[in-house]
């Protein structure tokens, strides 16, 4: 397969900002430990390898016109309270896709929230060719948990449960 990595934001755009702490550092070191997972198994590309600016479109098009079979967008989450916390997994077409992402990454973190899967119609899910989702690992605004996901082991076992859930899906069109 064919594997698409979007690290969410990058170059002048930090993503969510906490405790000095910029957003697309952390989805960016999840990316590359995720691919370093997955080429033996699949091709993969991310929408940008290092930190620079990249638009949505520029993203999207990429994806299409290498044909990616799966797009993959790793995000931070942000909320005005301080204590709002979890993991969750957005779709816009494809919810069981959505569900072995999200039930993966429970599994994995038993211990965290469990905020779900949910539908959004956002740019980088909406205009992919090919079936996608955008996850929220964690809550950089919580103090407890951008500590937590600022850890190798939290961003290496995200990156395992999302190399599992992509071995796990069966594309139709494959």
């Amino acid at each position: 397969m064919k594997i698409f990595i979007d690290p969410g934001h990058g170059g002048k755009d930090p993503g969510a900002v906490a405790g000095g702490i910029n957003e697309k550092d952390i989805n960016l070191d999840v990316a590359e430990r995720l691919t370093g997972l997955l080429w033996t198994k699949h091709e993969t590309i991310y929408s940008h390898e290092d930190d620079v600016d990249s638009s949505l479109y520029a993203r999207t098009s990429l994806s299409n016109s290498w044909g990616s079979d799966l797009f993959v967008s790793i995000h931070c989450n942000s909320a005005v309270s301080a204590d709002a916390s979890g993991i969750e997994t957005w779709y816009c077409c494809q919810p069981e896709l959505a569900k072995i992402f999200q039930d993966s990454l429970m599994a994995e973190f038993p211990d965290r929230k469990n905020r779900g899967v949910k539908q959004a119609g956002f740019y980088v899910l909406k205009h992919t060719a090919c079936p996608a989702v955008l996850i929220e690992i964690g809550f950089i605004s919580n103090d407890e948990e951008r500590v937590w996901l600022l850890t190798e082991d939290a961003k290496t076992r995200m990156a395992v449960a999302m190399a599992k859930a992509i071995n796990k899906w069966k594309p139709s069109n494959i």
